[in-house]
């Protein structure tokens, strides 16, 4: 039985490009936020590689539906963003597979998709492909597997069988649908003689939750307009293990006030039994950890307009831009008041959908300080409409004191790796809370006194929000940071962003890539946009076989040298 995983050790950004030749055997078309789904893909075309088999692979963001009609097998490996919605890029290509009638009959295919269980939508987008599919007639080779936040046994298991029953089908010339394994069927998987075996991780799904509990927490920016804690949590490193660039997965419990305001709509204790899903459970309960209440959606909104019948809501719904306001500025306490109704608590109670995680990137290095685990929590609470507003999971995480314990689970975050050779150069940039992951970089880095790195990190004002400054500037000072640069938006004699330091330093920074420099970016998606268009003004000269209208950061992924987490 496989108990580890395929060759994690494998830098995602290596040799195997899109640029395959045209006559390989099999085309691996994935679609990917943080790197997953790439990296998975990569993975799959390597491991059958090793096998003998070429397979060529495919970016969904730049493939074509009617490209499919000149494919034999195709393997799909595609992640899940946001409440059920395709990958950032590839909107096209769900787009053009919603409308196509062509037939693939002549199509073998399987699907390897990634989600997150504790969402409603888990795995839609892979769903979403593997019906329509075989809605046009393909034939799936094995059926689909849906992967949750620890991807990596389900992944094997995925890839080890596609690859089995390739060979099986390619070998008799009779493929029929019933060889394919029903999703969900536990499958038995002799050891191949490959390195497969040899380079795989150990996972155990009966840690996939862990648990932390506080052991100090520091405000980082006294003074300043919004509150930022370090967390730091003692884990147990028996069990769980964690990566440079992971992040964590925690599901919050609601904000008491909030709850109370509810409940006081309503007229009942906390202890007020309601059905809930077959079974009794208070209201106190539910609205507290089972039910999203900081937050509306559309769906959450149409529900409770349905219910109610109400002729005002259901005009909201109607005009877009208003509906996304609203949802923007409020939450479910605003929508009952900003809408009242007649409904008993028991037919309101399962309107709200289930209470969503939060996801926060880890600020730690566990070689370094391996029983901890670090966070970088902003706290969410505003002033609005006459009471404050609270964030679900920051004011959580920053209202736990010490030795209180939080559930969480690991997400690997694939896409945002540190090279493994610690001589290559990083560049890092982020603004706001993006600086986490750095901070657990540099951590790393220092093990190894590497000092080529570069930080440039952005935050409002110098002296209420440069958060971490202490260590950064002793990292600058012991020449673990080689080069750093601030930029402040709210300083009235240099407002500054991150984009215009990369323009600032654009000499230093070609320099830097072409001495094969890694980027990284993290923060808003907002600043994400700057940064990237600041790159792609860079006097960076293209190679002569690239693409001429190909643009810098287009060549830069190519090469493996830019990596981004925002949000």
């Amino acid at each position: 039985m496989v108990k580890k995983l395929l060759s994690w050790l494998f830098k995602t950004a290596d040799s195997l490009n899109e640029n395959q030749p045209t006559d390989t055997e099999i085309t691996i078309l994935y679609g990917s936020h943080s790197g997953n789904s790439e990296f998975i893909a990569r993975e799959t075309a390597r491991y059958f590689k090793m096998q003998g088999i070429e397979a060529g692979i495919k970016n969904m963001a730049h493939y074509t539906v009617s490209q499919l009609s000149s494919e034999n097998t195709i393997l799909i490996v595609v992640s899940t963003y946001g409440e059920g919605d395709p990958p950032p890029g590839t909107e096209s290509f769900f787009k053009e597979l919603e409308y196509t009638n062509m037939s693939l009959r002549h199509l073998q295919y399987s699907v390897c998709a990634l989600g997150d269980s504790d969402y409603e939508h888990f795995c839609q987008a892979g769903k979403i492909v593997d019906q329509k599919l075989k809605e046009l007639g393909a034939v799936p080779l094995l059926a689909r597997k849906d992967c949750d936040l620890n991807f990596r046994d389900t992944a094997t298991d995925w890839i080890k069988n596609v690859h089995r029953l390739y060979i099986k089908n390619k070998h008799s010339h009779n493929y029929q649908q019933d060889d394919c394994i029903k999703t969900g069927t536990s499958v038995e998987i002799s050891d191949l003689s490959t390195p497969l075996n040899n380079h795989i991780k150990k996972q155990n799904p009966a840690v996939s939750i862990h648990s932390a509990h506080i052991i100090n927490k520091v405000l980082l920016n006294p003074g300043s307009s919004s509150e930022i804690y370090h967390i730091e949590a003692k884990i147990d490193p028996e069990t769980t293990h964690y990566r440079p660039g992971d992040t964590i997965s925690v599901i919050p419990r609601n904000p008491s006030p909030i709850v109370k305001s509810i409940l006081n709509h309503f007229r009942i204790s906390p202890d007020y039994e309601v059905p809930f899903k077959g079974e009794l459970s208070t209201a106190g309960e539910l609205l507290q950890t089972q039910l999203e209440i900081t937050t509306l959606s559309k769906n959450t909104i149409k529900a409770y307009a349905n219910a109610t019948n109400h002729k005002a809501l259901k005009a909201l719904l109607e005009n877009e831009n208003k509906l996304n306001y609203y949802i923007k500025q409020h939450d479910l306490f605003d929508l009952i008041t900003d809408f009242p109704n007649g409904l008993k608590i028991e037919d309101f109670i399962n309107i709200p959908e289930k209470i969503r995680p939060r996801y926060y990137s880890i600020a730690s290095s566990q070689e370094k300080n391996p029983h901890e685990l670090h966070l970088t929590v902003k706290q969410i609470r505003f002033h609005q409409r006459k009471r404050v507003y609270y964030g679900a999971c920051s004011n959580h995480l920053s209202w736990l004191k010490k030795g209180e314990k939080f559930p969480f689970k690991l997400v690997p975050n694939e896409g945002f790796r540190l090279p493994s050779d610690p001589k290559i150069p990083v560049i890092m940039i982020g603004a706001g809370t993006g600086i986490a992951p750095f901070i657990g970089f540099l951590h790393h880095r220092s093990i190894n006194n590497t000092n080529k790195n570069w930080l440039i990190f952005g935050e409002k004002t110098k002296n209420s929000d440069f958060l971490y400054n202490k260590q950064i500037i002793e990292w600058k000072r012991q020449g673990l940071l080689q080069h750093l640069d601030m930029a402040f938006s709210r300083e009235p004699s240099t407002r500054q962003y991150v984009q215009d330091k990369i323009l600032e330093k654009a000499d230093l920074m070609v320099q830097w890539i072409n001495e094969g420099a890694r980027i990284y970016v993290c923060g808003s998606v907002r600043m994400g946009e700057g940064v990237k268009q600041a790159i792609n003004h860079l006097p960076l000269n293209k190679p002569k076989d690239i693409n001429r209208s190909s643009t810098i950061l287009e060549l830069l992924k190519y090469q493996g040298q830019y990596y981004e987490d925002l949000y």
